[in-house]
């Protein structure tokens, strides 16, 4: 098992006011509310340019501008999906090869754990803990803070 190493700093700063604090847990939460509002305001400036060259896209016909500190690329947008299972039906009925179907649309299967299940499984026989301790596997997952 990996041991945690966490960094203790003994100043945190306040971003809003730019005053270091000294690292408390009450510190520690306003500085991340202060960072999480000035993180939601961004977001909105990040937007409103976005959307300012969205219209200046629709004006001009182009998605990608030059200025004199570079190249604005725009991307996004209107894009035209499928109902695999329409299409698939779609396709057999105007007659079209099941192989080329296959092809057109790829099937992919995906698994996930139903961990509730899971732990009725290994609660109620020793060699289903087993076999599911051979699937396990430890992953490291970003730590986070809520301040309620």
């Amino acid at each position: 098992m990996t041991e945690l190493v966490v960094p203790v700093e003994s100043l945190l700063l306040n971003v809003a006011t730019g005053e270091l604090l000294p690292a408390t847990v009450e510190n520690a939460a306003t500085v991340l509310e202060v960072a999480r509002e000035i993180e939601a305001n961004l977001r909105t400036v990040k937007q409103n340019a976005t959307a300012y060259l969205v219209e200046q896209a629709r004006l001009n016909g182009t998605k990608t501008f030059h200025t004199v500190s570079g190249k604005v690329e725009l991307s996004g947008g209107t894009a035209t999906e499928y109902d695999a299972a329409d299409l698939m039906e779609a396709l057999r009925e105007a007659g079209c090869p099941e192989d080329r179907i296959s092809a057109a649309v790829e099937e992919t299967i995906s698994y996930k754990v139903n961990r509730s299940v899971l732990r009725q499984l290994v609660g109620a026989n020793e060699d289903y803990r087993a076999a599911a301790e051979l699937a396990e596997r430890t992953v490291e997952k970003p730590w986070r803070a809520s301040v309620k």
